[in-house]
């Protein structure tokens, strides 16, 4: 016959053991419980001279591809050099994944008043 003292020792010991292998598989596989941490793949049309959206806000590892829907020619090109796109002709694309956080401000060469930033949090 079993003790029923017993059971708060074998409830103990699952609690334990469970927490352990969470533990071990969030460190050993990367997960994160941080909300939005998984990279995505977003999208900035260039069209009637502007980039749209203007700003947008990623996680690290993210991917942000520029589109020109325009009827000329733009550039993406970051404030402090981190990419640059060259010429980017009407239909084009451009891609550039952010591997660091921060605050990116870019903007085109072509018609400097067209401005956006990314932040990668």
């Amino acid at each position: 016959m079993k003790n029923h003292l017993d059971r708060p020792v074998v409830i103990g010991r699952v609690l334990i053991v469970s927490l352990f292998l969470i533990a071990l598989l969030m460190s050993g596989f990367g997960i994160s419980c941080q909300p939005g941490s998984t990279p995505q793949q977003r999208e900035v049309v260039i069209e009637g001279l502007a980039f749209d959206p203007a700003e947008i806000n990623i996680p690290v590892g993210s991917t942000v591809t520029w589109s020109n829907q325009d009827s000329v020619i733009h550039t993406v090109t970051a404030r402090d050099q981190t990419f640059d796109s060259g010429d980017l002709p009407v239909g084009g694309t451009f891609n550039y994944t952010f591997e660091e956080k921060g605050t990116f401000e870019y903007y085109c060469t072509i018609h400097p008043n067209m401005e956006g930033t990314v932040v990668v949090e």
